[in-house]
């Protein structure tokens, strides 16, 4: 398989081709670009099977080598420090999103998937993509109760009394939750209306959800929960 390796590092680069030794993985380095305008030139200029990519490179980001080629055939592997850019890579079909530093074990697995024929680890559409300072966690929807605003980050509270933090703005998950069940109530909430148990119009709304948390309704929002409501229960 023609590979290329995407990285700014020439340390990164060598560290990924031990990796590759080490495993004698079916893959032939054919070449090694360290910017967003020399890994255009190549890929231009050479087929290639595989690209291993990183994200932040010396002019820009590796996600524009993707864009510049809407037609490839080539897969791609990201290999980066950063978690916050998985979700645009899955949107851009990558195959897999690894960070640094590669796990070796890791690496050989997604390899031999690729090998095999199996399909990209992409969620399903039931899911929510996560990513975290440890990878990349995918939810099922249905395992949501609420999501909670936190400055810059996101409290997602599930089921089972259990709660992830997120680095990712509750604007930013309004914008990626295609589920109609997810409604925003408030500034700082989104609730999963499937687990909703109960509405007041006390205290200016509040909704009671699955897990005993209350979950307050803003004037902004009221007339948008409570058409919600007349719509599916024929209530309120």
């Amino acid at each position: 398989m023609r590979t290329l390796i995407i990285d700014d590092e020439e340390k990164a680069i060598q560290a990924l081709e031990n990796i590759i030794n080490l495993f004698s993985l079916e893959l032939n380095v054919i070449g090694r670009a360290t910017s967003v305008k020399s890994a255009i030139g190549f890929l231009s200029n050479n087929e290639v099977d595989l690209v291993f990519l990183d994200v932040e490179l010396r002019d820009g980001l590796g996600t524009e080598v993707l864009e510049h080629f809407p037609n490839r055939k080539f897969e791609t592997i990201f290999v980066t420090g950063y978690d916050q850019y998985a979700v645009n890579a899955f949107k851009l079909n990558a195959y897999n999103y690894l960070l640094k530093p590669v796990d070796p074990d890791e690496l050989k697995l997604v390899i031999e998937r690729l090998l095999n024929g199996k399909k990209p680890d992409q969620p399903e559409k039931d899911s929510l993509m996560v990513p975290t300072s440890d990878g990349i966690i995918i939810l099922k929807l249905s395992s949501i109760i609420r999501l909670q605003s936190d400055n810059n980050y996101t409290h997602i509270i599930l089921e089972e009394q259990k709660k992830i933090l997120v680095t990712k703005t509750l604007k930013r998950f309004e914008d990626s939750l295609s589920s109609p069940d997810f409604i925003r109530v408030h500034q700082s909430h989104i609730v999963n209306f499937t687990k909703i148990t109960g509405y007041s119009k006390k205290e200016g709304g509040i909704l009671q959800m699955s897990n005993s948390d209350r979950v307050p309704v803003s004037k902004k929002y009221k007339h948008i929960v409570e058409s919600i409501f007349h719509l599916r229960f024929d209530s309120i």
